[in-house]
């Protein structure tokens, strides 16, 4: 991945949670925060999704950092099953 595409999916990313994260303190100043309609949810599910990747990212920028290389690679496929399973289980609650 080059440096430009990876600045502009963080920078994506966030402004999609920041989207979210707005709409969310909107909604709870209003009243209307139990979210029970279908296209809160999916929106719900679009965040988490979202969230993954941009923490997926911020943590590739920091291991690769700060990690010996030897260990990089390990580490980075634990997180990446750490953010799997978060995901799958945001889903199951959401479904629920």
């Amino acid at each position: 991945m080059t440096g430009l595409l990876f600045h502009k999916l963080v920078k994506a990313t966030a402004s999609i949670n920041l989207l979210y994260i707005i709409y969310v303190l909107v909604s709870l100043f209003l009243g209307d925060f139990p979210f029970t309609l279908l296209w809160q949810k999916i929106a719900l599910l679009i965040f988490i999704i979202n969230m993954s990747i941009h923490a997926r990212l911020g943590m590739w920028s920091v291991v690769t950092d700060y990690i010996p290389y030897r260990f990089q690679n390990i580490l980075l496929r634990c997180i990446e099953i750490y953010l799997f399973l978060i995901v799958i289980w945001v889903i199951i609650l959401v479904c629920l």
